[in-house]
């Protein structure tokens, strides 16, 4: 048995004071990297008193990915979330990613066809329209919040209104829900309350009435000698949903935030024939999730450190997407780096992300319309930054100035 380990820092990447204060707000708290690049440096694998009995923060690339492909020893069970929710009396689990094989493997057999390349790239005009009708709705006015206008709006109206055939009049009230879930997970089992019964309600209206989507898979398809049960249903849809909106809409507001800051990479991205190269940049840069959870399953040593059984851990995605040992000039954004789609933001191995591809086209879509749509593209210095932390990081506000481009239209017809 191993015994307990003496913490090394008191520091949670995910505590909510490290948002950047508004004066600063150009720039995510530097505490928060300075704190980052010295556990790297002096703690990579280092045991944290923060969040109850404590947890691992791990912090190197190649630690995460070796971790990550290692499910037998650091298990997604017990939860993959980087901080466990507060569900109450509610048994509930964000699935597939709190399930390791064979019941994972099943589950993502059953997913997979909705998410890969050939069933997105199929969606692409009509995602493109979705982006375009956002971005004509303030192009004109010369000025946007960006979060509230587009980055929170597109990916919900993608996933509910191309993918689940949802009315788009239902989002503002999942979409409370979700941010609440994501940054006050002390609330989890109130917005399960609300949550629940309205994802049982789209899962009861397939039943009914069988469409091709991933929701009709849901209820009626196989894992393995059997379908999911009910519960499983609900949670599989509830996972996907706040996977599918609250991360994708923090991608595209670091993403802006980034181009709107500097006119010079603004312009290199513009040049980009194929975009999805700064789209990797940009998630590697900042990870719009901060990290992942698991449990060790038994005792496991990890970079030296040796961690005992029921131990919970953090692999901190951010810190890898910015480690030197891994990408040379980490903190430099650079969308020619050769390596950049090597980033961790949608995790690694078995349980990475099921809707990466889509949230890749999502991003390429939303930074090509964006720059071609808006010129001069530059921060509100009227209305500094707010930034979100803990368990979601990304802007809370973003606002935006900007010329409407008139050349757009004949573009869009080339485009065709």
């Amino acid at each position: 048995m191993i015994e307990s380990q003496t913490p090394c820092t008191h520091f949670s990447p995910l505590d909510p004071a490290l948002a950047a204060p508004d004066e600063a707000a150009e720039v995510p708290s530097e505490v928060f990297w300075s704190t980052m690049r010295q556990m790297q440096s002096e703690c990579p694998v280092g045991f944290s008193d923060a969040h109850g009995k404590g947890q691992w923060i791990v912090t190197r690339h190649d630690d995460v990915c070796a971790a990550f492909k290692d499910w037998q020893s650091f298990t997604s069970t017990d939860g993959a979330a980087p901080v466990l929710f507060d569900f109450g009396d509610v048994e509930f689990h964000l699935l597939p990613q709190d399930v390791d094989p064979p019941l994972h493997r099943g589950m993502r057999k059953l997913l997979n066809p909705y998410f890969h390349n050939d069933s997105v790239s199929g969606r692409e005009e009509a995602i493109r329209e979705l982006a375009r009708d956002l971005i004509a709705k303030f192009e004109q006015r010369g000025s946007c919040e960006f979060m509230s206008e587009f980055a929170v709006p597109f990916p919900a109206q993608v996933f509910f209104g191309v993918y689940l055939g949802i009315p788009v009049a239902e989002l503002t009230e999942v979409l409370e829900w979700v941010d609440t879930l994501v940054m006050e997970p002390h609330k989890a089992g109130e917005v399960l309350a609300q949550l629940i019964p309205w994802s049982a309600g789209i899962l009861a209206s397939r039943r009914a009435e069988p469409r091709d989507d991933v929701v009709t898979a849901l209820v009626s398809g196989d894992i393995g000698d059997r379908r999911l049960t009910e519960p499983e249903q609900i949670q599989t849809l509830t996972n996907l949903i706040i996977g599918g909106l609250e991360t994708t809409a923090n991608g595209l507001g670091n993403a802006v935030k980034n181009l709107a800051a500097d006119p010079q990479l603004c312009q290199q991205v513009r040049a980009l024939e194929d975009k999805s190269k700064a789209v990797d940049e940009f998630l590697r840069f900042e990870a719009p999730a901060p990290g992942l959870g698991r449990t060790a399953a038994h005792d496991v040593e990890l970079r030296g450190q040796k961690l005992a059984a029921g131990d919970r851990v953090l692999f901190y995605l951010g810190a890898g997407n910015r480690d030197p040992e891994a990408f040379e000039d980490p903190d430099v954004i650079d969308i020619h780096r050769r390596n950049a789609s090597r980033h961790l933001s949608f995790g690694h191995g078995l349980h990475r992300c099921v809707g990466a591809t889509l949230a890749e086209l999502e991003m390429r879509v939303a930074l090509e319309e964006v720059l071609d749509r808006l010129q001069d593209l530059r921060l509100d210095p009227g209305h500094p930054m707010q930034w979100r932390t803990a368990f979601s990081r990304g802007p809370a506000t973003l606002h935006l100035t900007f010329t409407a481009n008139s050349a757009g239209e004949s573009r869009d017809t080339v485009r065709r």
